[in-house]
């Protein structure tokens, strides 16, 4: 049988393990630490890269959506413009009726005086 490894030889290679194990174990969590640091890198880099594509691809979009206000913008002001000149040429017409229908009034009174004054002549 073999003999066992002295004192002084298992005693430096239970060190020599302990030291390897807190080296393993160091090396983990530095790997561990840039490998979040990388990571949240990365996620920022990808946030911006988006950020910059949403930009890009919707400047178009703003402007687009910028000039369909404006369209629309201008639609309304020619709109209230039109609603206006309506409501002056329905005012028109309103006065003009008024008109009519005061001389249509006075007329009708008027031939109704000459009717009663004819009737009147007539039984004279």
């Amino acid at each position: 049988m073999g003999a066992r490894p002295s004192t002084p030889l298992r005693l430096r290679t239970k060190k020599v393990l302990l030291f390897l194990d807190v080296a393993c174990r160091t090396t983990s969590i530095l790997l561990f630490s840039q490998i979040s640091a990388l990571e949240s890198e990365s996620s920022i880099l990808r946030d911006e890269l988006m950020d910059r594509e949403l930009a890009t691809d919707s400047s178009p979009l703003y402007s687009s959506h910028s000039d369909v206000l404006d369209k629309l913008s201008r639609s309304d002001k020619e709109k209230v413009k039109q609603l206006k000149k309506l409501h002056r040429d329905v005012a028109k017409l309103f006065d003009s009726y008024l008109s009519h229908q005061l001389n249509l009034s006075l007329v009708t009174n008027a031939i109704a005086e000459l009717c009663e004054d004819t009737h009147d002549v007539a039984s004279i």
